[in-house]
């Protein structure tokens, strides 16, 4: 069950991520990512993952 209000972003390219997603995003949120590999999206989410946050 989600208790926060759904929101939702389409972004362009990483440095939109670092700069639109990070800020708001907090522990135990979710974050369903969708996009190409081509993009780089699968390095981004195993970052995350990681909690290397920086690393994007």
């Amino acid at each position: 069950m989600l208790i926060k209000k759904k929101r939702g972003n389409i972004l362009q390219n990483k440095s939109d991520f670092k700069e639109t997603i990070l800020p708001i995003l907090q522990n135990n949120d979710y974050l369903m990512i969708k996009g190409s590999n081509a993009t780089g999206l699968k390095q981004i989410s195993k970052n995350l993952t990681k909690g290397r946050i920086n690393a994007i």
